[in-house]
Order: structure tokens, then sequence, then C-alpha cells
């Protein structure tokens, strides 16, 4: 699974017998009680990593009923709320947690258990950085501390460290699945999409019972056009997984992708009773609001701005999306001095003041919602120019990623009868996916105009086979329609 941005979660698979803890003559790893409720736990903490959040949940809460002094269980459990954005009971399990591991008698299991807690330390890095020093030091081998070395170093974007610590981690253990999967990540986030699918098929084979391996082989697939390929995957992990909502937005991107709009959005309208309240229904709200704009579905997209401030107020997207509604309805000052207060609180977040990451992500807002703006008001040399500002900050972010700015930059070159750089654009984005509706689109316009007739009569016929099953008044059509008329005047050479 991905992200518009990775959520990097400590996920671990147990090694018994390192540790001196109350219970080692037991054969136990982590201090507790009761060996029923370490039994839960090993459950509850391979469920969490097979992404089976709610079966992890009832076990580790089972597992905590018998033992409420199991750090680890307690540790784990605090990875199960974070995963499901659960925000109160999250707060209330890392404190717990973090209590419980500082009455922990050995020193080794106690910074394990706060090494996994790290990530969501207030302290952040240091306390994270100081305990994979000393651990590193005395257990460098232990699955907790070389999965959170290869979580930070992606976290950090330095590939070459992550790619070296998962593959030591295979050496250790070759059955340790999901590194298989940040491995296929990686791969896909440097453009190897080859690899990627390589690295995913050894996850699949591995956890044949899994609903994870299909969906990330999916996603993988729907970033360079295989669609059909990447449908049949995320099927299958829901037939493994019928509560796996990764694949059931992923499987309705597909849809949208595609130009069956109305499909993809009874699907995701079909999970929303399921998801209210969490992650996924933002990220649901979010992809609505996307998927119109890109579809020029003016209407449906003012809707979806609406809907999403209204379900998520405090949010910085539901201010932004806020703005973008004021300005479509004409109310430009109140739209620029929403955006502006927005960023202006936003400027001071440490993500975005502190981190080159964080400073080029609030570029691409800025200049995201200055373009936009710009196009609503018929200014389309200052959208040309935000739209490539905003892509020059997008150093770092994987290619797949940079596709919907492209596009939107394309468009307005085209616009602009700067036919030779939107053409550009356009074969850039069909390099990674071929089978893009709006890039096409522009590749063909741009290319009938600058007389390149047969590239433009190839990616026209790639077309017509997508659009085949689009739905039938798809905005889409009438342009393609209009640009067979146009290729039809001139016979191939």
């Amino acid at each position: 699974m991905r992200n518009l941005v990775i959520v990097l979660v400590l996920a671990i698979f147990v090694a018994g017998g390192v540790f001196y803890s109350v219970n080692r003559g037991r054969g136990m790893e982590y201090s507790t009680t009761s060996a029923e409720a370490y039994d839960l736990f090993l459950k509850g903490d391979q469920a969490y990593n097979s992404f089976q959040w709610q079966r992890a949940e009832h076990l580790l809460q089972k597992a905590l009923e018998l033992d409420p002094s199991f750090a680890m269980a307690q540790a784990a459990l605090t990875d199960v709320y974070a995963a499901w954005s659960n925000s109160e009971a999250f707060k209330e399990s890392m404190t717990t947690a973090d209590s419980l591991a500082t009455l922990l008698p050995d020193e080794t299991e106690r910074m394990v258990v706060q090494l996994r807690l790290s990530r969501y330390n207030k302290q952040g890095h240091a306390r994270q950085d100081s305990l994979l020093a000393r651990l590193e030091l005395s257990v460098p081998n232990h699955p907790i501390v070389l999965v959170t070395k290869a979580l930070r170093a992606m976290e950090d974007q330095d590939i070459d460290l992550a790619k070296a610590t998962w593959d030591q981690l295979l050496k250790i253990d070759p059955n340790y699945a999901r590194a298989y999967n940040w491995l296929g990540y990686l791969e896909a986030n440097q453009g190897n999409y080859d690899q990627a699918i390589s690295h995913l098929r050894k996850y699949a084979f591995l956890s044949p019972d899994l609903a994870n391996p299909h969906d990330s082989m999916g996603e993988i697939l729907s970033y360079i056009g295989r669609y059909e390929e990447a449908e049949r995957e995320f099927i299958q992990a829901l037939e493994v997984q019928p509560d796996f909502f990764h694949s059931l937005l992923h499987l309705a991107r597909v849809y949208l992708e595609q130009g069956k709009i109305e499909k993809g959005v009874d699907l995701l309208e079909q999970t929303r009773s399921q998801i209210a309240g969490t992650k996924y229904e933002y990220e649901v709200d979010a992809l609505l609001v996307a998927t119109y704009y890109s579809n020029k579905l003016e209407k449906e997209c003012d809707m979806a701005c609406v809907r999403f401030f209204s379900n998520h107020p405090e949010s910085f997207d539901g201010g932004f999306f806020r703005a973008i509604h004021l300005t479509g309805h004409g109310k430009y000052d109140e739209a620029q001095a929403v955006f502006d207060s927005l960023m202006t609180v936003a400027a001071e977040w440490k993500y975005f003041k502190e981190t080159e990451r964080g400073t080029m992500h609030y570029q691409r807002i800025k200049h995201t919602f200055n373009a936009v703006n710009a196009e609503l008001l018929g200014e389309l040399d200052t959208a040309a120019e935000e739209w490539r500002l905003c892509l020059a900050n997008t150093v770092g972010i994987p290619p797949h990623e940079k596709l919907t700015w492209k596009t939107s930059y394309s468009e307005v070159l085209l616009k602009l009868e700067r036919n030779e750089e939107a053409f550009a654009q356009a074969e850039q984005i069909l390099a990674i996916n071929p089978r893009l509706i709006h890039p096409l689109l522009v590749y063909i316009s741009a290319g009938t105009a600058l007389g390149r007739f047969d590239e433009a009569r190839v990616a026209m016929a790639n077309l017509d086979k997508i659009l085949e099953q689009a739905d039938p008044d798809l905005p889409a059509k009438e342009q393609a329609a209009a640009l067979r008329a146009v290729l039809a005047k001139h016979p191939s050479s």
C-alpha cells in the first residue's frame, strides 16, 4: 500500500529467546505474567503485520486483559490504533505503553519497547537515534532494530541504506515477507517498476493467505497502466480479506482512471458506512475531489469540495478545498484570505519550517492553489508558471506521483498553444503510464497541431480502447471525437 505519502509503521515479527526476562525460562521473549497473554500477543502482532487490524485489536486487548502490565502488547496495540487513525485510543495506549516500558527491569527489553514506540514519541528523531545507537551495539540483528532502521532510512530518503537493511533482515530471516513489500515500493519509487513487481511476487509467494501482497502488486501495476491485472490483484485481495479497505480504494481508483466514474464512485460510497470516522473516509473524500477536478466535472467537483470541508472542517485540506470552492463561486478576495490564513499557520509547523522535504511540500501547496486560482480567472500564463514552479518542487517524489501535476501543466501549455512543450510533458507522462486519458488527449492534440499525425493516430487508437469502457457522458469522449475528426482529414503516411 502506498500513499500520496508512505506511513512508516514499526511492523515486527517476534524473534524468540533474545532478552533476559521474567519468562525467559518459558521461551517468552517479552515480560508477561501470563503464557496465554503471550500467545494472544503473538497472534495479535501477526494479525497487525498482516493488516488485519480489527483482529489484531481484539487479540491484543484480550492479552492485556489477562496481563495489564504487558508492555510489548500495549506497544503493539498502539501501532494498531495508529494504523486506524483512532486518535483518542492511540493517545491513551501510547501513554500507557510508555509508562509500562519504564517499569521493565531488563534494560534491553525496555529499550526495544521504547524503540517500537519511538515513531510516535514527542521527542522525535533524537530519541529514536539514541535508542537505535545503543541497541545496534547490543542486539544489532533484532527485527525491531532492523525494521526501525530501514523505515527511518526510507523516511530520510536514504534509499541505499534502506535497501541494504531490508536485505540484511532477509538474510537473517528469509521468511520476513514484508521486507519484500517495502523493497517493492522502494524500487517503484525510483521508477524501477519491473524490479518492484519481482519483489512483490516473492511477497505473494511467501504470504499466499494475506491480502496485502495482492494489494501492493495491484497498486504497482496501476501506476504503469496495467489496469486489468491490477483489478484482478485487488479483487483477489478482497477475496482473502473482504474488509481490506486499501484494496477497495485502490480498485475504485483503477475504475476512475479508466473513466468509469460512476462505477468507481459507487464503490467508494458503498464503503462509507464501514469507514466513517477513519482515515479511509478522509482518503475517499479527497479522491472524489481530485477525480472530478481532473475529469472537468466542475459541478461535481464543487460539491465534493463542500463535502470534504464539511466532513473535515478542522483539517488543512479542508481549508484548502474551502478556498477553491470560494474561488469557483467568484469570491476571489475571500478565497485568498482563507488560503493566506491557512498557509500562515502552516508556515510555523516544524515539518514545513525545518525540513527540506517539508519546505518543498509547502511550496507545492502554494503553487497548486495559485495555478488553480489563475486558471479559474482565465490567467493562463500565470497558471502555466505556477504549475512549472510546482513541478520544480517535486525533487525526490516518485515518478508516478508527479503525473497529476505534469498533466495539469501540459493542459495549460496546450491552451496557450505551446504545443512542443505540451507534447513533451505528455510524452513523459505516457512513458510511465500509457493509458491515462487526459495526457493522451494532450499528446494527440499537441501532436496534431505539430503535424505529427502518425504518432497522434497511434495514441488515438490507444485512447479509443480505453474510452470504449468509460462512462458515456465523460467529457473526454467529446474531446476525443473532435480530435478523431481532425485526424481523419490527414491520411496515414
